[in-house]
């Protein structure tokens, strides 16, 4: 390699000038090799036509972007039979025909992908001085050569999105591997089946619910065993024991327990001894939801009161609170408590059972965030 010590080049390149600006170093590189071969016949050429200057990112130089202007050479090339008759010189080992930046900050680029994701390895570039985006960084990681030969028994298969909500493909992962094996351009069945056919070793199919999938898994393996994937087995049972969960619930009665319509509400509870009220919403939403993540934006002056019988009257304090949690932290500790949804502020009048909670939630909450 030639060049500078904290530039090596490939032999045949110098390096002419360099200019340094605020955040960034200009190179100007020239090839000073006197023949090259036409890449389409592979003739050696030495008759030189012009020269071509190239733009290229390169690996940063102390915290400073790189970018060189290499200059090359034209060549005519003499071989009558080749139907080329002008190419420019290639330097494989440095950059690629038609690249825009060179091949080790490429490789720089996948390492770091492959060592965080697309929207942090850019954040993490930048910090190095590699000017790139999320959409960069997995783009060199696609251009990574697959696995050749890889024996998958466990196929995983599911949509993959190329362009958010635009251009679709498939995304085939070796479940007992959890790696990726190939991604298709589309999402057809036909595709799908034509690679599950290169693959007789295939024993069980994880896929979606869907029936292009299952198709292919019918065509292309027939000796494999299908299988919804988890998410979707849990979404099934969701869904079948759903109409059930919300219309049956057991309540202790002075005649024993009798099965009553379950109802939408907020999550409510009493105080206990020795607790302010601050306290008590805190551990009756952790008891209702099993998540902590909570907190309060807003205790109201306005109270409600609910009227049981003409004996018996509740009043209750209302909050405003703010989970800072995930949806899939949720989960009911409350016996009575048997789903737990977030519903948008019409969707909400549109659930609760007691007509006091809806008069209260449409004069203090939804109509406060219209205004």
């Amino acid at each position: 390699m030639e060049g500078t010590a904290f530039l090596p080049l490939p032999q045949g390149l110098r390096i002419t000038e360099i200019h340094q600006e605020e955040m960034e170093l200009t190179v100007e590189v020239l090839s000073e090799r006197t023949s090259a071969c036409c890449p389409l016949c592979e003739h050696s050429s030495d008759a030189v036509h012009s020269r071509y200057q190239r733009r290229l990112k390169d690996v940063p130089c102390g915290g400073q972007a790189d970018r060189l202007h290499l200059t090359v050479r034209k060549f005519f090339c003499r071989n009558p039979e080749c139907q080329r008759k002008i190419f420019t010189e290639r330097v494989p080992a440095f950059v690629e025909p038609w690249a825009q930046m060179t091949i080790r900050l490429s490789q720089a680029i996948q390492a770091i992908g492959l060592s965080t994701s697309g929207s942090l390895g850019a954040r993490l570039a930048a910090r190095l001085g590699i000017a790139t985006s999320w959409m960069t960084i997995l783009h060199c990681i696609m251009e990574l050569p697959g696995a050749m030969g890889i024996t998958v028994t466990v196929l995983g298969i599911d949509d993959f999105s190329f362009r958010r909500g635009r251009k679709f493909g498939t995304i085939l992962v070796g479940v007992s591997r959890h790696q990726v094996i190939d991604l298709l351009p589309e999402r057809k069945a036909e595709s799908a089946a034509t690679w599950m056919r290169s693959h007789p070793e295939i024993q069980y199919v994880s896929r979606d619910r869907g029936t292009d999938y299952a198709q292919a898994a019918r065509e292309g393996a027939p000796q494999a065993i299908q299988s919804a994937d988890r998410f979707h087995l849990m979404k099934n049972l969701v869904e079948a024991i759903e109409p059930v969960v919300h219309k049956v619930k057991v309540m202790e009665t002075p005649d024993g327990p009798k099965n009553v319509p379950g109802m939408w509400d907020f999550p409510k509870g009493g105080v206990k001894p020795g607790e302010t009220a601050q306290e008590a919403i805190m551990r009756e939403v952790r008891e209702e939801t099993g998540a902590s993540r909570y907190r309060i934006i807003k205790q109201f002056d306005e109270k409600i009161c609910f009227s049981f019988d003409e004996h018996y009257q509740q009043e209750t304090t209302m909050f405003l609170i703010e989970y800072l949690g995930d949806r899939s932290e949720l989960h009911p500790l409350d016996e009575e408590i048997d789903h737990i949804c977030f519903f948008s502020a019409p969707e909400v009048y549109q659930y609760l059972a007691h007509q006091e909670t809806k008069d209260f939630f449409v004069q203090k909450i939804f109509q406060n965030e219209n205004h």
